[in-house]
């Protein structure tokens, strides 16, 4: 009875891990790191930066010390959390390059 029931809690578990449930709950940590990380460099951008390109280089200061201080994982976090942090990275790491590009081109 016991081999049976761990084979079954063995096949469940598989199961819902090739899922798709499985995919989008990963996928969704991501997307919601990677919509606060924009977020917050564009609330940097706006509110400490003025939205000025003449301050672009504090900007990419700025986003590697938020990114040090909030979108960092450690050792013992989850799959979960390093996800989000990575979204939340590529986020932040996404505004920063289209404002540089923005600024670059308004330069020229």
């Amino acid at each position: 009875m016991m081999n049976k029931i761990f084979n079954l809690t063995f096949a469940l578990a598989a199961a819902l891990m090739s899922s798709p449930v499985a995919v989008s709950a990963y996928t969704s940590d991501f997307d919601r790191g990677y919509d606060q990380g924009q977020k917050a460099a564009q609330n940097i951008w706006n509110h400490k930066d003025g939205g000025n390109c003449a301050n672009i280089s504090d900007l990419e200061y700025q986003v590697k010390d938020y990114i040090q201080t909030h979108f960092w994982w450690h050792s013992g976090d989850s799959a979960f959390t390093k996800s989000f942090d990575k979204g939340g990275q590529a986020g932040m790491k996404n505004v920063l390059q289209q404002y540089q590009t923005q600024c670059h081109n308004d330069h020229h």
